[in-house]
């Protein structure tokens, strides 16, 4: 956590802030509340460093845009007179001089009077050619909703006191994204989701544009204009190419010449851009070259130069043009209510957060208790896990006593033969599985959470009625089949083919399947296979992936002898091979070529199981450890009264409770109707895999030489554990999965506002908003604060988080601005962002849970509170170190040298170093 030094030592750490504290780095999310006077010394000693380094940023930039550019060309007439520095301090608001001054004061002047009152500007800041909308008459104008009031008490505007009806009233944060400012032309960015546009080219000297004069005009801008009257009612409306008359606060500029931009600049569009244009018919004629900005990166105004594209002429007529349904566009991005989706672009959204979900009717909890005590009983006085493990299978009387108990088919609707549980109340049942067996978990499983889900979730009713009541009975056992020799983590190269016949009535599939749960038990299986499909608008034949459903009895069909494995000895795994095997058509699974999509929507509508299971071994690991140190002595007294056993069983307590957090939120979440929750499922899988073995190996290690003897248990679990970072896909990819999911959202998200600054009048409240929080941000002033709905005793905490939020997005946003699409494969960078989604997951679930419990008095709620205060300060740290390690010159450093060093092992075949003794 960031130390902030005492307001005594405050300047003699100036040094060091003003290299760190900068507008291009994202706020701290760690400044301490205003809660003593002596914080608030600190707070506003930040403010004024903060301005302060704002200030000489813009005075910086600015005097580079002047002096640095691009050239003129000989042809065009001298640009006009650029001031030097000093100028610009000493006519602050003059017009007279270079044409930047205004936008500088006029930007310091906004940021400054967001938090202090200032008085109103002492000159009117008029609509030039380049921003006005062709005329409008004057009998389409609304009304203005609020005139001004002789009671009303003065505030500080920014719009002349004398405005046209049809001038919008901007705030004073607008105009931070309005594109009110002739800056000079941006360069074309190198960054991803930047929307090319013919904004910045010339108007070609046939256009119809109102504004424009094909006649040559003086480069250099006139003098200042004088004000004009206010209109009257009874003003007469104009549609002549002409300037408009006299009815708004100032008179329009000159607008430009053909082949200059206002300032007599060369346009800043490249000659691939002019070639393009020409073609398209948008430009009389192309020159042949023109000068190149030179791939400059963006400055600190990123979205200022977004938004600049629409001061040029040649953007007017372009935008008269538009489409009706981009003229028409929300006002408001419509959001994912993913709370994971959404960090990434720096927003708490908490709809399926807070409160804590509670889905479960009076009678859906009346079932699930009827259920929950036999399910208990069963497994500790008829299951015995020592014994599967060493018969390396699930005795065949615990089989039938599970089929009688419905086990085989929990969410199979009643109506075809099954129990027809929400996905919380089979959370709760896995729960128990969990906690005593994971090889029997596994076979239960691979049998309804992914053998036959897929008839479950996206089967035809022919498809249900046929196979899903004999597999609810447990009468049919089923199995997934995706995993190929050549085909783990990228489930796109599988080779397994089925070809279709020549009357269409059956496929012929070929092909291998590796390491199938129940494939040696399973009559039925989800197979993914290779088809050739023919696109009906090109014609062209592409191998696509397609789901089937293949019966043993189909023909063809055979699997190996069981794996020897690790853990999970229990449950059976086996190789399947598949031989000229023919399977009607009507047995396709989703559509043709949807197989890639039937896969995904399997294992993330599944992945919620393996949290429920994994709450249920870490509570069983937890109470192995708590029996043993609240019973051992050593030393004169019992281990839990040391503060390592302590740290390790509070540390375990925590880790099982944000899991079974994670597994409940989700669940009831899907039960609500959710459809974005696959992050958050990805999330919960990755955690609790993690959590489930580090929570067990601790237990071990509280308990020493007994929790390694095998009659403790725990030495089974601990083999069972290992394959759950694994299968059902892979740690690691599912971290992948997590970043460059969140980043498409994010980059999708500023594409959106990319279209809206193209449109700012019908996308006014959007702008405001990005320009508010944007603006806040700049003078490290973040949006941060606390959550609603959390409770008031974890008020602290959710401000943290929030702010802890809002750096992740800025960070997110960096990151994207920098890589582009080379994001993909900056992995080193994706585990980090990953690592941290993570715990801002784990840490929203804990304070919503937590504050549930404080809301309606639960006897752990006190306990509860704990848990959540330490996970969040902890994870808050934990994002920062891995925040600024994504930014960081060491750390870039430093995977530059990872990757060399894994190279050289990899070229040389093994440990490259050299034995100390040298033998």
């Amino acid at each position: 956590m960031f130390h902030y030094p005492s307001s005594s030592s405050f300047s003699s750490c100036c040094s060091f802030s003003s290299s760190f504290y900068c507008p291009l780095t994202p706020p701290s999310p760690f400044i301490p509340p205003l809660s003593t006077p002596h914080s608030l010394v600190i707070h506003l000693l930040h403010f004024l460093h903060r301005l302060l380094l704002l200030l000489l940023f813009f005075f910086f930039f600015f005097w580079l845009f002047i002096f640095f550019s691009p050239p003129d060309p000989p042809s065009l007439p001298p640009p006009p007179f650029r001031p030097p520095f000093p100028l610009l301090l000493r006519d602050p608001l003059s017009m007279s001089g270079d044409h930047i001054q205004r936008p500088v004061y006029l930007a310091l002047y906004i940021t400054v009077s967001y938090y202090l009152p200032l008085p109103p500007l002492p000159f009117a800041f008029p609509p030039t050619p380049l921003l006005q909308a062709p005329p409008i008459p004057l009998s389409l104008t609304p009304p203005n909703p609020h005139p001004p009031s002789s009671h009303t008490p003065p505030r500080p505007h920014l719009h002349p006191p004398t405005t046209h009806p049809l001038t919008p009233q901007f705030s004073s944060t607008t105009l931070l994204l309005a594109p009110y400012y002739p800056f000079p032309p941006p360069p074309p960015s190198p960054y991803p989701f930047t929307t090319t546009t013919l904004a910045t080219l010339p108007l070609p000297s046939n256009s119809s544009h109102p504004y424009h004069h094909p006649s040559p005009l003086p480069a250099s801008p006139p003098n200042p204009p004088t004000p004009y009257p206010s209109p009257t009612p009874s003003s007469p409306p104009t549609n002549s190419l002409s300037p408009p008359p006299p009815f708004s606060p100032c008179p329009p500029y000159p607008p430009s010449p053909p082949g200059n931009n206002y300032h007599g600049r060369a346009p800043s569009a490249s000659p691939a851009q002019r070639t393009r244009a020409a073609a398209e018919g948008k430009l009389a004629s192309a020159p042949a070259s023109g000068p190149s900005s030179g791939g400059r990166r963006p400055s600190l105004a990123r979205l200022w130069f977004l938004s600049y594209r629409l001061q040029s002429t040649a953007a007017q007529p372009a935008a008269s043009k538009a489409p009706a349904k981009e003229r028409n566009m929300a006002k408001k991005i419509e959001v994912n209510k993913s709370f994971v989706m959404n960090m990434f672009r720096g927003a708490a959204v908490t709809e399926q957060a807070i409160p804590y979900p509670y889905t479960l009717s009076e009678e859906q909890r009346e079932t699930l208790e009827m259920l929950v005590d036999p399910t208990e009983k069963f497994f500790e006085e008829v299951n015995d896990p020592a014994k599967n493990d060493a018969l390396e299978k699930v005795e065949d009387h615990t089989l039938e006593g599970l089929k009688e108990l419905g086990a085989f088919g929990l969410q199979v609707p009643a109506e075809l033969g099954g129990v027809g549980l929400t996905n919380t109340q089979y959370a709760r049942l896995v729960e128990i599985v969990g906690s005593h067996d994971l090889g029997v978990g596994i076979t239960l499983g691979a049998h309804q959470s992914i053998g036959f889900k897929g008839i479950l979730i996206a089967g035809n009713p022919e498809q249900k009625a046929k196979y899903l009541p004999k597999c609810a009975s447990g009468e049919t056992m089923a199995a997934f089949a995706l995993t190929e020799p050549s085909s783990g983590s990228d489930a796109g190269s599988i080779r397994s083919r089925a070809v279709p016949s020549e009357d269409g009535s059956h496929y012929i599939l070929n092909g291998s399947k590796i390491w199938i749960s129940n494939g040696g038990l399973a009559e039925v299986f989800t197979v993914f296979a290779q088809t050739p499909v023919t696109d009906p608008k090109s014609g062209v034949t592409k191998d696509k992936v397609t789901a089937f459903i293949v019966e043993r009895a189909f023909g063809g069909v055979s699997h190996g002898l069981p794996e020897k494995k690790m853990g999970i000895k229990a449950s059976n795994t086996a190789e399947v091979y598949f031989e000229d095997t023919k399977i009607p058509a009507e047995n396709v699974l989703g559509g043709v070529g949807n197989g890639f999509k039937v896969a995904m929507e399997i294992l993330n509508n599944g992945r919620f199981g393996m949290a429920g299971a994994l709450s249920g071994t870490m509570r069983y690991s937890i109470k192995k450890a708590l029996d043993f140190a609240t019973t051992r002595i050593q030393f004169g007294q019992r281990i839990d009264s040391f503060g390592t056993i302590q740290e390790k069983l509070a540390r375990m307590a925590m880790l099982h409770y944000v899991t079974e957090s994670m597994a409940y939120m989700i669940s009831s979440n899907m039960d609500s109707g959710s459809k974005d929750y696959h992050l958050e499922a990805a999330i919960s899988k990755v955690f609790a895999s993690e959590a489930a073995w580090t929570v067990t190996d601790e237990a071990i290690q509280v308990m020493g030489g007994m929790g390694f003897m095998k009659e403790s248990g725990l030495e089974r679990v601990m083999r069972d554990l290992r394959i759950f970072r694994i299968f059902e896909g892979t740690n690691d990819i599912l971290r992948l999965f997590v970043a460059l999911t969140g980043l498409q959202y994010a980059g999708g998200h500023l594409k959106e506002l990319q279209k809206a600054l193209k449109n700012p009048s019908a996308n006014m409240g959007l702008i405001l908003g990005e320009g508010t929080k944007r603006a806040k941000r700049a003078i490290g002033f973040g949006n941060g604060g606390p959550i609603e709905g959390v409770h008031p005793n974890l008020s602290d905490s959710a401000a943290l988080l929030n702010r802890a939020v809002e750096a992740f997005g800025y960070t997110c946003e960096g990151m994207l601005m920098k890589h582009g699409k080379d994001i993909v494969h900056r992995q080193f960078l994706l585990n980090r962002l990953a690592n941290s989604a993570i715990d801002l997951y784990a840490s929203i679930v804990v304070l919503s849970r937590a504050s549930r419990s404080l809301t309606e008095n639960f006897p752990s709620a006190a306990h509860e509170e704990k848990i959540a205060r330490v996970w969040v300060n902890e994870a808050s740290d934990r994002i920062q170190l891995n925040l600024t390690a994504v930014k960081s010159n060491i750390s870039q450093k430093n995977f530059a040298d990872l990757e060399a060093i894994a190279k050289e092992l990899c070229e040389h075949g093994g440990i490259v170093a050299e034995r100390p003794l040298g033998l």
